[in-house]
C-alpha cells in the first residue's frame, strides 16, 4: 500500500440544516438533519446528493437558502480513528458522523494537519481522481462540545476541556471545493494525500 494512501471513504453525508438550534443563549447541538447518503456530488458550490430522484443541498453549499459557508467549511473530512479516541473520552453517544463531516474515512490512524497541508485526492465513481485542498482544522463547537459531554456537560471548566480534546482536527478538517464540472464519490473511494 502507498504511503500516500489515507484510507477509504466509509460513509458520506448531508446537513439539511444547521446542526446548532435554539435561541443563542439556550443554543444546543442536534444531529438529526445529518443525511447518510451512498453518493455526494462535488460542485463549486459545495456538497449535493440526490435523494429519492431530489437533488439536495448540504447546509454549507453556497446555493442552499439558509447556507452556513463562511468560505472555509465548504466540505470537512472526519476519521474513524478519531472517532475512536471521542468515544473513549465522552461515551458511545458520539457515534461515527455524528460531527455532520461530508466524508468519513476510515483511518485508525488519522493523518494531522501536517499530512494534509497539500490536500487529499478521493476516487470518483467515473474511476478518476479529485483534488480537495486548502486543508484547515475543523475547530469545535460549544454545542457539539456540550453534546459530547452529555446531560452533565453545562460545567464550563469541563466544556473548556471537551474544546480543547476536541480541536487539532480530532473534530475533523475542511478541505476547498473543487474547480470546473461536477465530481461524484461514493461509499468506498480511495482516499489519499496529495503530492
Amino acid at each position: 500500500m502507498s504511503d500516500r494512501v489515507i484510507g477509504r471513504v466509509v460513509r458520506l453525508q448531508i446537513q439539511r440544516s444547521s446542526l446548532k438550534v435554539g435561541p443563542p443563549k439556550g443554543r444546543r447541538y442536534d444531529p438529526t438533519p445529518i443525511l447518510s447518503v451512498e453518493r455526494l456530488i462535488l460542485t463549486e458550490d459545495g456538497a449535493e446528493a440526490v435523494v429519492d430522484g431530489a437533488r439536495l443541498l448540504d447546509v454549507h453549499n453556497a446555493r442552499h437558502p439558509d447556507s452556513k459557508n463562511r468560505g472555509i467549511n465548504d466540505l470537512s473530512m472526519g476519521f474513524t480513528g478519531n472517532y475512536q479516541r471521542i468515544r473513549s473520552a465522552f461515551g458511545v453517544h458520539v457515534v461515527d458522523g455524528i460531527a455532520g463531516e461530508s466524508i468519513l474515512v476510515a483511518a485508525e490512524t488519522p493523518p494531522d494537519l501536517e499530512m494534509l497541508t497539500r490536500g487529499v485526492e478521493i476516487e470518483t465513481v467515473d474511476g478518476g481522481w479529485v483534488a480537495l485542498a486548502e486543508a484547515s482544522v475543523a475547530h469545535p463547537c460549544v454545542e457539539f462540545s456540550r453534546f459530547c459531554l452529555g446531560p452533565d456537560g453545562g460545567e464550563p471548566r469541563r466544556i473548556k476541556e471537551a474544546l480543547l480534546f476536541l480541536d487539532g482536527g480530532t473534530r475533523g478538517f475542511y478541505l476547498g471545493l473543487p474547480a470546473g464540472a461536477p465530481v461524484e464519490i461514493a461509499v468506498g473511494a480511495g482516499v489519499r494525500l496529495r503530492n
